[in-house]
């Protein structure tokens, strides 16, 4: 925030399921500790409410609202007014506020029954990351060698895992065995059991390149 006081820039900041933090306190945004006006605040609401509603925000600089105004003047958002209106009457009574902690309540059940069914399943065969946030947690499976062949093959059990490498800016260093694994959409019994399910195609897989070894 320094650099961009001192060099006439702004931090666009995109806080990403950032309300969703467990055992953790929350961080505070860049917005939150701006005093000088440098930070473009980027959010959504499709991790806290739907990804079919389709909403997005920003929270401007107070000098940048004007120049938004001229630009933007005859803009046509394609998110219908009575969403919008929807959004703004659940923020203004509280109950989004409310609403965003129950999820995450009920996420930072689900996030500890994934770890606790990785632990119990696969020990041996994933390592978490640790990261006591979000809708998903990264992992490494310790014996993969190829990214793409183990997403077809957990695909191929009605397993959902998915890598990483696009994300890597050097594509030449990206690792093949660090994936994603989402839990919020899932019950607690589905996770158990597909981290059970899990444990038994890897043990097959590896059977089966045993027994042509």
């Amino acid at each position: 925030m320094r650099w961009a006081y001192q060099n006439d820039a702004y931090i666009i900041e995109n806080d990403y399921d950032s309300e969703f933090r467990y055992g953790i306190m929350p961080i505070p945004s860049l917005q939150s500790l701006d005093r000088h006006n440098k930070v473009i605040y980027v959010g959504t609401v499709s991790k806290v409410l739907s990804p079919s509603i389709r909403c997005a925000y920003l929270i401007l600089p107070d000098c940048l609202t004007e120049v938004y105004d001229s630009k933007y003047r005859y803009f046509n958002a394609s998110l219908p007014s009575y969403h919008q209106l929807a959004l703004a009457q659940l923020i203004d009574d509280g109950v989004l506020e409310k609403h965003i902690r129950r999820v995450s309540a009920v996420n930072e059940k689900k996030y500890q029954v994934l770890i606790n069914a990785i632990h119990e399943y696969l020990a041996d065969e994933v390592e978490i990351f640790q990261q006591p946030a979000g809708v998903h947690t990264l992992v490494r499976f310790v014996n993969c060698t190829n990214q793409k062949k183990m997403i077809q093959l957990m695909k191929a059990a009605s397993i959902g895992i998915y890598g990483t490498k696009e994300y890597w800016r050097d594509q030449q260093h990206a690792r093949e065995d660090i994936f994603l694994m989402g839990f919020n959409s899932l019950s607690e019994e589905d996770i158990s059991s597909g981290c059970r399910r899990m444990a038994q195609v890897l043990y097959d897989s590896y059977a089966d390149i045993s027994k042509r070894a």
